[in-house]
Order: C-alpha cells, then sequence, then structure tokens
C-alpha cells in the first residue's frame, strides 16, 4: 500500500457524546446524596450504551481530569476509585501570571568586557598517548587462555588439598 492511500482511508469522525459528557451527565441525574461510586458509574454508562469493558482507561482518566480541574469533588476515597459529586462551588479558573520580559541588552553590554576576556583565556589540550603506551595497556589486558587457567585452578587445588591432609 502506498503513503497516499493510507492517508485517504483516515479514521472516521466518532459520533455521540464523548466520555466526559457521559459522566457529566451520569452525575447530574443522579440523586444520591453521598454520590455516585465509580461501579454505579459504571453501571449508569453502561446504560446508557457505553462499552464500559473497553474503554475502562478513558473512563479513569476522565475522572482524574474532572478531579484535577475541581468539576468533580471526591467525597469518598482517592484517585479514581471512590464515590465522586459534582463539584457545587466550581472555582473561576485562575490566570496564569505573564512574567514580564526584562531588558537583557544593557546587562550584556556591562558584562561584556569579562565574556571577552573569558573568551580569549586559553583552554587546555589533552596530551596525545603516546603508542607505546597503548601496546603495554593491550598486552596486560590479554585475557589468558582456558588451558592456563585450569592449569592454574588444578595446581591451587592440590595444595590446599596437601594442606588438608
Amino acid at each position: 500500500m502506498s503513503s497516499a492511500g493510507k492517508r485517504a482511508k483516515s479514521r472516521r469522525k466518532r459520533t455521540g457524546p464523548t466520555v466526559s459528557d457521559l459522566i457529566l451527565n451520569a452525575m447530574s441525574v443522579s440523586t444520591e446524596r453521598v454520590g455516585v461510586s465509580l461501579p454505579g458509574l459504571k453501571k449508569a454508562l453502561k446504560a446508557e450504551g457505553y462499552d464500559v469493558a473497553k474503554n475502562n482507561a478513558r473512563i479513569l482518566t476522565a475522572i482524574r481530569r474532572f478531579l484535577a480541574n475541581k468539576s468533580l469533588a471526591q467525597t469518598t476515597g482517592t484517585g479514581a476509585s471512590g464515590s465522586f459529586q459534582l463539584n457545587k462551588k466550581v472555582p473561576a479558573p485562575q490566570k496564569r501570571k505573564v512574567a514580564k520580559k526584562t531588558k537583557r541588552s544593557s546587562a550584556k553590554k556591562a558584562a561584556g568586557v569579562d565574556t571577552q576576556a573569558a573568551k580569549k583565556s586559553p583552554k587546555r589540550r589533552k596530551k596525545a598517548k603516546s603508542p607505546r603506551s597503548d601496546k603495554r595497556t593491550a598486552a596486560a589486558k590479554k585475557p589468558r587462555s582456558p588451558s592456563k587457567t585450569m592449569r592454574r585452578f588444578a595446581k591451587s587445588y592440590r595444595t590446599r588439598a596437601a594442606a588438608k591432609k
């Protein structure tokens, strides 16, 4: 299949209300004083024709998002479990403070002398390794052959056994 064929076959737009809308609707219909529990909410969504088993993660994330933006109040439990009510006192969305941009050009001009001096300071160069030292380290790192290690092990084992007798 070519990439042009894949693009033409885009996902179809989902019809119907979103999970968030369904949850808020189920909460508003509820008459329980303590709020709606998570299993009760799932039953209400299932009654409205929503596939709860398939979209469980979507339900939980929607609930967590509602709790974070304070449109749902949690009466019992923690996280996305417990009982929930619609929050009666919905706080007004807070405006984010915009940080004022300070002029840095004047600060750079004042410190310009220092930065030029720092740029001109000579950097230390690393010494190049001599080729002789590389050969020595390679020879020292060469692993022993398995036969030599076995001989060495057997010899030490014999001496320990003789010492025990």
